[in-house]
């Protein structure tokens, strides 16, 4: 057999008709496909992603994918109050955060209000032709209101009606926006826009009605030195206070102390605008962005790293290594990280012994590519002393072990001699028919031990007298939360010797009881 024929059939299972499958990447677990759809933009999902099959499509018109929805960024071209209206009705009533943008009207909020009752986080950008009473009237629908952030120009919000109307009230962000989402304008007017009148009117209203805030944003606000000393009167649990733009408050004196010993969190009138998302300091230095950025070409070889790790995870070794890293360079990278290493399982690949040297070599690598951080293994019947002792030289904080059907390749002092390389072990799982094992060495050894499964075929409780395995479990292993032990004859004198000796145990699972 060439190495090529080798490598190869290490993808194939033991049973030839799935050796022939296919893996259709569409079949991935829903909550899998889940976790990467939400990763799209509105308008992907409904124009793009649940067209491509009758899964995607079904994940898609989920409630649970729409209980987050964030529309500031969608572009002119969408019947956008309709598309708006589809999504939530998609959510069934579970809509719990929703960012409208700069698209919204009183029609569509009233729409929303109706049907998403339990909605805690709502984001609007507001501008004719909405009206006061609009907007009043469908936020005093949300009584778990818990974030509200509006963006606007010359707007009044009638903010002392909308705290009554939302008690839970956490998060309050109401900042200056400019002109309705134009960076054109922004950038020509810039140099027209004046420092905000002086005002206190919004800040009275928030220290009347919103007790429980938290949070609370005013950027190009009027207020002043009196409206705030208002707000951290009447909100008392106030932690977080961004006042960027504010010109009319002066941060000195009594007023700069008391700001520092209430609140962990200040950013004060002359700080850095640079992460706002309606910037004019930053839209002043950058050119115009592209209008059709949301037509640019997807290339699902760079989904973030994270979510790519996510996904090949859940693949074999032999998928990974011989397959999978071969994809494209991103995936390359993910494939070579070592936290893609912390958990190796290796049992079900083939038995065929023809296969167990380059099975073991492939094990050698993925341990080498784990950079010391392997935490957990389960090994097959490729198994051997050598092995097994290099995966303990490299796995110091190695803390599950699983081996399966390893004899005659592990021999009982090769086992020991690896076992005590791994003073944090705290699972051992092993599958036999006939190695003797010493079962208080490695309980010596492994101090940190709570988990133990003996599996045996057949010969492993004969082969020794049986009261001496229940004696060094319970005499070496005191920590000791579950036991399995699988075709064995315990007996209730052995039992009883377990249960003195393991005080903390807590699951026990044995097929035979003699008397």
């Amino acid at each position: 057999m060439t190495t090529s024929t080798t490598l190869q059939s290490l993808f194939m299972k033991e049973d030839e008709e799935r050796r022939k499958e296919q893996r259709n990447w569409l079949d991935l677990p829903p909550e899998l496909t889940t976790s990467i759809l939400l990763r799209l933009s509105v308008t992907d999902i409904l124009f793009n992603a649940q067209k491509v099959c009758r899964q995607w499509r079904r994940v898609c018109k989920d409630p649970s994918m729409w209980q987050k929805i964030n529309l500031q960024d969608c572009l002119y071209r969408f019947d956008f109050e309709g598309m708006c209206r589809h999504i939530v009705d998609l959510s069934q009533g579970g809509l719990l955060e929703i960012n409208i943008g700069h698209f919204v009207s009183d029609s569509l909020l009233s729409y929303i209000a109706d049907r998403s009752s339990n909605l805690k986080g709502l984001g609007l950008s507001i501008y004719e032709p909405m009206t006061n009473e609009g907007v009043l009237k469908g936020i005093a629908k949300f009584p778990w209101l818990e974030t509200l952030e509006v963006f606007h120009s010359s707007f009044k919000l009638d903010l002392k009606a909308i705290g009554h109307a939302c008690p839970q009230l956490k998060t309050l962000k109401l900042n200056f926006l400019g002109c309705p989402g134009h960076d054109n304008y922004l950038r020509s007017q810039v140099d027209l826009i004046s420092p905000p009148v002086e005002c206190d009117d919004d800040a009275l209203a928030i220290a009347e009605s919103m007790p429980k805030l938290r949070h609370l944003q005013l950027i190009w606000n009027g207020l002043t030195n009196t409206g705030l000393n208002v707000i951290l009167d009447g909100c008392p649990h106030l932690e977080d206070l961004d006042v960027r733009k504010c010109f009319n408050i002066k941060l000195v004196g009594n007023l700069e102390k008391r700001c520092l010993e209430r609140i962990k969190e200040l950013r004060r009138p002359g700080d850095s605008t640079a992460d706002y998302p309606y910037n004019i300091e930053k839209k002043m230095k950058t050119s115009s962005p592209s209008p059709m950025k949301d037509e640019e070409p997807r290339s699902w070889a760079d989904l973030p790293s994270e979510l790519t790790s996510l996904i090949l995870i859940r693949l074999s070794v032999a998928d990974i290594l011989n397959n999978a890293q071969k994809v494209c360079r991103p995936w390359r990278r993910v494939c070579k990280e070592p936290s893609m290493w912390r958990k190796i399982d290796m049992r079900n690949l083939i038995r065929d012994r023809g296969m167990l040297e380059p099975l073991a070599i492939m094990c050698r690598h993925a341990v080498d590519r784990s950079e010391g951080g392997l935490v957990k293994i389960h090994l097959g019947n490729f198994v051997n002393d050598d092995l097994l002792d290099y995966i303990a030289d490299r796995s110091k904080n190695l803390r599950s072990l699983g081996l399966g059907m390893c004899f005659p390749r592990v021999t009982r002092p090769g086992l020991v001699n690896a076992i005590t390389k791994l003073p944090l072990l705290e699972t051992l799982e092993v599958s036999h028919s006939c190695l003797n094992l010493s079962l208080e060495d490695i309980g010596h050894a492994c101090p940190q031990l709570k988990t133990l499964k003996l599996n045996s075929s057949g010969g492993f409780w004969n082969s020794r007298n049986d009261d001496d395995y229940a004696l060094e479990i319970a005499k070496s292993m005191p920590e000791l939360r579950h036991l399995h032990l699988y075709a064995n004859n315990l007996s209730y004198t052995r039992l009883n010797a377990i249960l003195d000796g393991c005080p903390h145990l807590e699951r026990l699972v044995t097929d035979v009881l003699q008397a």
